[in-house]
C-alpha cells in the first residue's frame, strides 16, 4: 500500500489518529478501513493551505497502529506458509509409506525374505532363524543323539539343529558324501554302517563316573564326551562309552544313477547297513535294560534310558514314475520304483516295521511272562521288572528333491540345483537331461532338517492313527493299491510311520534352470541333452501327513530358497578365489 509510506501533516499540529479501542487488536479489514479513513479526513483540512508539502508525517498513534497492523498481516502470511508445508509434508509421508508397502508386497511375491533375527544356539556355532527351528523343543539336558552320515549335506543341518536346542550330538560317518566337521559334536569317523564293529560299543557303567558325577546330565556330558570335536580310530572301534537317547539314520549310498550300474553297493550300504543299525538299537536297549535293572542310579526317574526313537531318511523315489490320477502322492500310493536305489529305500522301510513288529512281540512275550513271575513271587515289586518299556518307535522321512547350502555341485551325484548353480556360475551351459518338463517338488534343507527333527521328537499317542487307508500287512513288501502300512500303537508298543518330506508345489526343471539363471545373472545357454535312465517324469507332493503326523510344514518357498543357496554359493566361490590368490602369492 502506497499510503503505509506517507507521512501526512494536519492543519494547526493536529493529526488524525486510529482509534485502538481497549485492547489495542484489530482485525486485518479493519485496520485498513480506518487507515484509509484517516488520510481521507488529513487530506480535507489541508486543501485551504497555500502549499502543500509533499512529505507529511503521520501521528505516534496512527504509526503505532500501522506497525501492529503489518505484524499481523506477517503472522498470517507465516501461518499460511506452516499450514501448506504441513500438508505438503504428510502427503509426502503418505507417499513413501505407500512406495515402501508396495514393495515389501512385491518384495514378498517374488520371494524374497524380509531380513530376520538370528538366535544364538544353546551348544555349537550355528545362529539360526526362528523359522529354522520352529516348534523344536529344547532338550531336557540328558538327551543324546547318535547321528549316522552327519558329515554330509543334509546330516550336517541335523547336527547343526539339534546342537542349537541344547542336544548332545555324536555323528558317525565314513566321509564318502561330506566333510563338514563340527567341532561341537563327538566324531566316531570314518565309521562304515555296513560294518557291525564300526558300530558304537555299548555304555558301561564305570564307578569312578557315578561318584563323581552329581547328576545324570553331568554323567552323560562325561561319558559322552562333550569336550568337544573327537575322532575315535582306536582298535576295537566300539571302545567309546556313550549313551543315546535317540539315533537319526541318514548314512546311505544316494546316486540313481549309480545304483543302475553299482547294484551291490546300495544293496550293502542301503539295505544291509539299515540292518545292521536296527539291530545294534535292539542290542543297546536290551543291554541297557539290564544295567537299568541292576542300578538304582540308572533306574531313577530321569535318569539314563533305552532310545526312545529312530528316524530314517527314505526317498520319494520309492514312487516311482507314478500314472497322473495319484497325483499329487500320498504315502499310501504303491511301489513303483524304478531304481536299485528306489528298491533299497523302500526295503529299508520294511526292516523298520519289523524292527517294530519285532519289540511288540518281544514285549507282549516278556509282559506275560513278567505277570507269572510276579504272581508267584509276591515279594517281587513290579519296578524290578524293566524290559517291558525298552520299545524304540520308527519313522521313515520319504525326502523329494532336497537343496540348499553345503550340497557339492562337484559331486556328479548332486541336486540338480547345486549343479545349474557351478554351470551358471562358471558361464558354461547349463544342461539339462531330457526336453526339461519333467516336474519336480524341491524342499529346502533346513525345512527338512527340522522334519527329521520333529519326528524325532513327536510324542507316541495312546490313540496313534495311521496315515494311510490300506489293509494292514505284515511282511511289508509290496502291496496292489497301497505302500507300507504304519503300525498303529496299542498299549505303549512302538509304532512305525512313512511321512512325505516336501513343499506341495512342483516346478518343470526348464523352469527351474531359467530361475538359477535370473539369480546369478549368468549368460549361460540352457542346453537340452538325452534323458537319463531310471529318472522320473512327473513327481508332485501331498504334504498332509506329515503336517498331520509331526506337525511339519515347510517354512521356505522355493523362490526364498534358491535366492539362499545362490548367496550361499556365491559366498563359497569368493572364498575359493581368496584361497588362490593366497597361494600365488
Amino acid at each position: 500500500m502506497g499510503e503505509t509510506t506517507a507521512r501526512l501533516r494536519s492543519k494547526g499540529g493536529g493529526s488524525s489518529s486510529f482509534n485502538m479501542g481497549e485492547n489495542n487488536t484489530l482485525s486485518e479489514s479493519t485496520a485498513e478501513q480506518q487507515f484509509f479513513d484517516s488520510t481521507t479526513t488529513s487530506s480535507s483540512s489541508n486543501n485551504n493551505e497555500s502549499s502543500w508539502r509533499n512529505t507529511t508525517i503521520l501521528s505516534p498513534t496512527s504509526l503505532s497502529s500501522l506497525s501492529i497492523f503489518q505484524s499481523w498481516r506477517r503472522r498470517a502470511l507465516f501461518a499460511r506458509f506452516i499450514a501448506s508445508l504441513s500438508a505438503i509434508i504428510i502427503v509426502v509421508v503418505l507417499v513413501l509409506r505407500s512406495s515402501s508397502s508396495s514393495s515389501s508386497q512385491s518384495s514378498s511375491s517374488s520371494g524374497h525374505a524380509k531380513p530376520t533375527k538370528l538366535v544364538p544356539p544353546i551348544r555349537g556355532q550355528a545362529y539360526l532363524t526362528p523359522d529354522e527351528f520352529l516348534n523344536i523343543r529344547e532338550s531336557y539336558g540328558n538327551e543324546s543323539v547318535l547321528i549316522t552320515g552327519g558329515l554330509g549335506f543334509i546330516g550336517s543341518h541335523v547336527v547343526d539343529l539339534l546342537l542349537h536346542r541344547g542336544f548332545m550330538v555324536t555323528i558317525l560317518d565314513d566321509e564318502s558324501n561330506g566333510h563338514n566337521h563340527n567341532d561341537e559334536a563327538v566324531e566316531l569317523v570314518p565309521r562304515d554302517v555296513s560294518v557291525v564293529n564300526d558300530l558304537p560299543s555299548y555304555p558301561t557303567m564305570m564307578t569312578s563316573m557315578t561318584t563323581t558325577a552329581t547328576t545324570t546330565t553331568e554323567m552323560m556330558m562325561m561319558m559322552n564326551g562333550i569336550q568337544g570335536h573327537q575322532q575315535e580310530n582306536t582298535a576295537g572301534r566300539g571302545n567309546p562309552n556313550y549313551y543315546y537317547t535317540h539315533v537319526i539314520h541318514l548314512a546311505a549310498a544316494i546316486s540313481v544313477s549309480e545304483s543302475m550300474t553299482n547294484p551291490e553297493k546300495y544293496e550293502r550300504i542301503n539295505y544291509q547297513g539299515s540292518q545292521n543299525v536296527l539291530d545294534w538299537i535292539l542290542g543297546y536297549n536290551s543291554h541297557v535294560a539290564s544295567m537299568m535293572s541292576s542300578s538304582s542310579t540308572l533306574s531313577s526317574p530321569g535318569s539314563i534310558t533305552t532310545i526312545r526313537k529312530v528316524v530314517a531318511a527314505s526317498s520319494a523315489a520309492i514312487y516311482g514314475d507314478p500314472p497322473s490320477d495319484l497325483l499329487p502322492l500320498q504315502e499310501s500310493a504303491p511301489y513303483g520304483g524304478l531304481s536299485p536305489y528306489a528298491e533299497t529305500k523302500y526295503r529299508m522301510e520294511g526292516l523298520m516295521r519289523d524292527f517294530v513288529l519285532r519289540q511288540n512281540e518281544e514285549k507282549l512275550w516278556s509282559s506275560s511272562s513278567s505277570s507269572s513271575i510276579i504272581a508267584s513271587q509276591s515279594s517281587s515289586p513290579p519296578s524290578t521288572i524293566t524290559t517291558t518299556s525298552t520299545t524304540t518307535s520308527a519313522i521313515a522321512l520319504r525326502f523329494f528333491n532336497v537343496y540348499g547350502p553345503r550340497q557339492d555341485p562337484k559331486n556328479p551325484y548332486s541336486g540338480v540345483i547345486s549343479l545349474f548353480l557351478d554351470m551358471a556360475t562358471s558361464g558354461n551351459d547349463i544342461t539339462i537331461l531330457g526336453d526339461g518338463q519333467m516336474t519336480r517338488d524341491f524342499v529346502y534343507v533346513k525345512d527338512v532338517a527340522r522334519a527329521i527333527v520333529l519326528a524325532l521328537l513327536q510324542d507316541d499317542d495312546d490313540d496313534a492313527v495311521s496315515n494311510n487307508n490300506e489293509e494292514e500287512r505284515d511282511d511289508g513288501t509290496k502291496e496292489e493299491g497301497g505302500g507300507l502300512r504304519p503300525l498303529l500303537l496299542r498299549n505303549n508298543e512302538a509304532t512305525f510311520n512313512v511321512y512325505n518330506v516336501c513343499t506341495g508345489k512342483s516346478i518343470t526343471i526348464n523352469t527351474l534352470a531359467e530361475r538359477v539363471r535370473t539369480s546369478m545373472k549368468s549368460s549361460s545357454t540352457i542346453v537340452h541333452l538325452d534323458p537319463r535312465e531310471g529318472d522320473i517324469r512327473e513327481s508332485s507332493c501331498n504334504p498332509s501327513g506329515a503336517e498331520d503326523g509331526i506337525g511339519f510344514r515347510y517354512a521356505v518357498s522355493q523362490e526364498s530358497g534358491l535366492e539362499k543357496t545362490a548367496a550361499w554359493f556365491r559366498m563359497e566361490m569368493e572364498k575359493k578365489k581368496k584361497k588362490k590368490k593366497k597361494k600365488k602369492k
